[in-house]
């Protein structure tokens, strides 16, 4: 499609934030960090050479 105003890509955030809920007085987090296999993650403003994160990484 070639008129002014409309593209086929859409921009999306090369991020994902994913939670673990937890509800007890013993149970409480002592580490977090992400996990994303064995690729370079870039920060900004190289993210986009990133991956796109998935849920099955973990």
């Amino acid at each position: 499609m070639t008129s002014t105003g409309w593209s086929w890509t859409i921009p999306e955030p090369q991020d994902r934030i994913d939670y673990i809920f937890y509800r007890s007085p013993l149970l409480f987090p002592i580490q977090s960090y992400t996990y994303q296999g064995h690729a370079t993650v870039y920060p900004k403003p190289f993210h986009w050479k990133n991956d796109y994160p998935s849920d099955h990484f973990a």
